[in-house]
């Protein structure tokens, strides 16, 4: 008997279940695709498919296998992909689609068994939506992204792109861009007091020094509450993705022990476990923990979920060793803490409200203190609660230091996690596509992860012990790893949105994800081809001045100057692309000139010392002109006479007009 998986990791350990009567043998993803838009019959809703060349060989081992088996498990991916996977392997080699389709959220034991005895047919419905969002995805593949690569940039043909999912996912980068924030002018106002040093503070927008000047004491009041701390949610695909700095690097790992039999599949928008997890994690809880840490509201999957939430397949191992990378092996660690807790009872805590009042100047604290653990068991954080607690109720309290100090509003961008949870609300992709979307747009260096510094700000730093003393500081907050829309980014998003603003809507994108089924590919074909027809035959570009204009070239934004000959200068990377567009920059605010050596002006041109890969040399009127006869030279001590002077040896060579 043969089964067939997408993935050859997986054939080794599936065998070991199933025993010496079973062979399984993999597909390697994808085999057929549709290679261009004559592919496609619009009118007859028709799909032709090519073999994927790379695949010929595979394919050839697949049908032999085939043909020798008596009976053939179809067991692809349990997502809309393997669905159409397992179509394929049934229209390429002949098969019935009643051929057994078996699925299985974990590479267990028990869970390839039980999914042997319990096949079903291919989910044809399923195949459907696939097919067409292929359909869609190559339309605006073959239609509107050679737009870009005519209108937008120049030489970067097939290096930039448009997608149904794609551009909404720049379009969210791009919007928030576009969000100014004015400055703030909020200060954190911090106070010490009592023997344990203990930290009040409140955020103030009014004049600071009025309400710090002053040595009279605060009084002191209290609030008791009592509150139930719910135990985290079960991992579902975009809660994972959030909680770790790179979305490529947790999906590749998550993949990997997915593939190894430790977690269940990653790819899920499911917050349910199996009956038979949750009494296994419930028996480890009982014997580790006790009855009382156990939840009474585990959530449970039902028969309509095709998935589970992410989890460990065996919650008595906490760790594993050997066979996977340290990375990994954290990851693990972290999905099983995760598998844990959310199968734990609600931790209760005792929360303390602290106020100190003086005046208009109120300080906070709040302090917690654990009335029953639950899930919060490994929780040892040392509390202040009682100290607190034991405090009379409108005692006055002297501080030991009171300070102020400015508080810098930061633009927040995006980070990876929080890409996703966008993408997530708004209904844009699916859990199999999320980090892929993440990834594409820094692929395309439309965005990149950096460390972005925000402005900065002087202001007055104040500090109150006896006396109010004060000085001027520069505050500046910096986000790390967050994704900054690049110029490249910024003209394709802009051109689109022009354009195609519909077409790539969060509401329409989000209308054609949940209603793939019903999808006419022929009418949205027309739809693209309406839109076409209204786009500008000019190219994307920004005028400067009369002389000076940015455009996009294979290696992103750049200036070129034309006169009587183009010239082509670097752009500064941290220039607003917005208040270009405004003409708020002049050309020499916004040239990187850290390639080159600026000289001066020579018959209206100005003139750069380059480095090349044969050396120094100028580019004059359109010209490369070796600087060879001043190698020896530092760059720094060639002047504009002697690249004057090489000019006129080359004079004849390049037929300039000197005169």
């Amino acid at each position: 008997m043969l089964v067939i998986v997408e993935s050859f990791s997986k054939c080794k350990m599936i065998e070991g279940f199933l025993g010496s009567e079973y062979k399984c043998i993999a597909t390697n993803g994808h085999f057929r695709t549709i290679t261009d838009l004559n592919s496609i019959d619009f009118e007859k809703m028709k799909i032709k498919y090519s073999i994927i060349e790379k695949q010929q060989k595979n394919l050839q081992k697949m049908k032999k296998e085939i043909s020798k088996a008596n009976c053939v498990f179809l067991a692809t991916d349990n997502d809309r992909e393997g669905e159409a996977i397992a179509w394929h392997i049934c229209d390429l080699f002949k098969l019935s689609l009643d051929t057994p389709r078996i699925v299985f959220n974990e590479i267990t034991e028990a869970c390839i068994l039980d999914s042997i005895h319990r096949p079903r047919s291919i989910n044809m419905e399923v195949v459907k939506m696939q097919q067409n969002r292929q359909v869609l995805d190559i339309l605006i593949g073959y239609k509107v992204s050679p737009l870009l690569w005519k209108h937008v940039s120049r030489n970067a043909e097939k290096s930039l792109s448009a997608g149904r999912c794609q551009t909404p996912a720049l379009r969210i980068i791009y919007d928030h861009h576009l969000l100014k924030k004015p400055c703030s002018n909020e200060y954190i106002i911090k106070g010490y007091f009592t023997a344990n040093n203990i930290l009040f503070k409140t955020t103030v927008k009014e004049d600071v020094v009025p309400l710090i000047n002053s040595t009279e004491k605060f009084l002191f009041t209290k609030e008791v509450s009592v509150n139930h701390i719910s135990p985290p949610t079960p991992f579902t695909t975009s809660t994972i993705l959030q909680s770790f700095s790179s979305v490529k690097e947790i999906m590749k790992a998550c993949c990997n022990l997915y593939e190894k039999g430790y977690i269940t599949y990653p790819r899920t928008s499911s917050t349910f476990y199996s009956k038979t997890f949750i009494e296994s994690a419930k028996k480890y809880i009982l014997i580790n923990y006790g009855e009382n840490y156990i939840s009474t509201n585990i959530p449970e999957q039902i028969a309509s979920e095709a998935h589970e939430a992410i989890r460990v397949t065996d919650i008595n191992v906490p760790r594993i060793f050997g066979d996977v990378p340290p990375k990994e092996a954290q990851i693990y660690e972290r999905i099983w803490q995760n598998s844990l807790q959310s199968c734990m009872s609600a931790a209760r805590t005792q929360t303390i409200e602290c106020c100190l009042t003086r005046n208009n100047l109120v300080l906070k604290c709040r302090e917690e203190d654990i009335v029953f653990q639950g899930w919060k068991k490994k929780d040892n954080r040392v509390s202040q609660f009682h100290y607190l607690n034991n405090i009379s109720e409108n005692m006055l309290l002297t501080s030991k230091k009171l300070t102020a100090q400015f508080s810098p509003n930061s633009k927040n961008h995006y980070s990876e996690g929080s890409l996703v949870k966008k993408l997530e609300e708004l209904g844009i992709g699916k859990p199999s596509t999320f980090a892929n979307l993440v990834n594409i747009i820094q692929d395309r260096k439309y965005v990149i992860k950096t460390n972005i510094k925000g402005e900065s700000v002087e202001k007055m730093y104040y500090e109150m012990n006896d006396v109010l003393t004060s000085e001027m500081k520069t505050y500046m907050v910096e986000e790390e790893n967050k994704l900054q829309i690049t110029h490249t980014g910024i003209m394709v998003i802009q051109f689109l949105t022009k354009y195609f603003s519909n077409l790539f809507d969060y509401e329409y994108t989000h209308y054609i994800e949940e209603n793939l089924r019903d999808i006419n590919f022929k009418k949205y074909n027309s739809e693209i081809d309406q839109y076409i027809s209204l786009v500008d035959t000019k190219k994307e570009e920004i005028i400067i001045d009369n002389e000076n204009k940015l455009i996009i070239g294979k290696n992103g934004s750049v200036i070129i100057r034309e006169n009587e000959y183009s010239q082509f200068i670097k752009v500064k990377q941290d220039i607003d692309l917005l208040k270009l567009q405004n003409g708020e920059y002049k050309i020499e605010e916004i040239t990187d000139l850290t390639d080159l050596h600026y000289k001066g002006v020579y018959m209206d041109d100005p003139i750069y010392i380059k480095n090349g890969r044969y050396g120094i040399y100028t580019n004059w009127k359109g010209q490369n002109i070796s600087l060879y006869y001043f190698k020896k030279v530092s760059i720094e001590k060639i002047t504009l006479e002697n690249i004057i002077w090489a000019i006129k040896q080359n004079a004849k060579k390049f037929n300039f007009d000197l005169l």
